[in-house]
């Protein structure tokens, strides 16, 4: 359920920003997503406004070469919390996944 309700308050985030302020998403990369939201968000996408829907990606465990793809960015770039090299102090906030959906 809390899934459902994050998924939720993501898309009315997304339709926001797609539909009034579209030039200012470059893109929403969400790496390690649970594997339930992976398998979910074909379905979540199509009411996604066209404008955001292909700016928004998740990606499981196996995300680098699909972030770059996606993002343009390197895993390095990411802080160490996420995988990556840099300082998690970059990070502005951060809020931790729902207990029992985190991935190891």
């Amino acid at each position: 359920l809390g899934v459902l309700r994050s998924m939720t308050f993501f898309k009315e985030v997304v339709d926001v920003i797609g539909l009034h302020y579209p030039e200012m998403l470059a893109s929403i990369t969400v790496v390690r997503s649970p594997t339930f939201v992976e398998r979910t968000w074909p379905v979540f996408r199509k009411v996604v406004p066209p404008k955001s829907r292909d700016k928004v990606a998740f990606f499981g465990l196996d995300y680098e070469a699909a972030l770059r793809a996606h993002a343009g960015i390197e895993r390095t770039m990411l802080p160490k919390f996420m995988g990556g090299d840099a300082p998690d102090e970059d990070v502005g906030e951060v809020r931790a996944v729902p207990q029992g959906l985190e991935r190891p």
